[in-house]
């Protein structure tokens, strides 16, 4: 009756992030979809608003993504590159790697081996 479907779906990632002088870490365990891509790209916004050179997002544990979670990691590639910072995913889990290989992004997510 007038809920908002998304927020009624269990949340299903965890977000931990940190800086250091040069640069950010963002570590993403579960999935990532419509339902949380929008918690990541917050996260990602809130930690450019420092001056960092890096920001690096640890998808070691990143079980699951769809489009949205794709849209979300160029997004945040875009953001990244806006604020002068350098973008990087860390090594990514098979599962994933296909859904980024399937889209045809790899390139436009900086992946040299694309």
């Amino acid at each position: 009756m007038g809920s908002d479907r998304l927020s009624d779906i269990p949340d299903v990632l965890s977000i931990t992030s940190r800086t250091s002088e040069r640069g950010a870490l963002v570590e993403l365990v579960g999935e990532l979809d419509l339902a949380t891509s929008g918690r990541f790209l917050q996260e990602v916004t809130s930690l450019l608003r420092a001056p960092v050179e890096t920001i690096e997002i640890d998808v070691t544990r990143l079980t699951f993504t769809d489009s949205s979670g794709l849209h979300a990691f160029l997004e945040a590639k875009d953001a990244a590159t806006r604020a002068g910072a350098t973008f990087q995913l860390s090594p990514v889990p098979p599962a994933v790697q296909r859904v980024i290989d399937l889209a045809g992004v790899a390139t436009l997510l900086g992946q040299q081996n694309a």
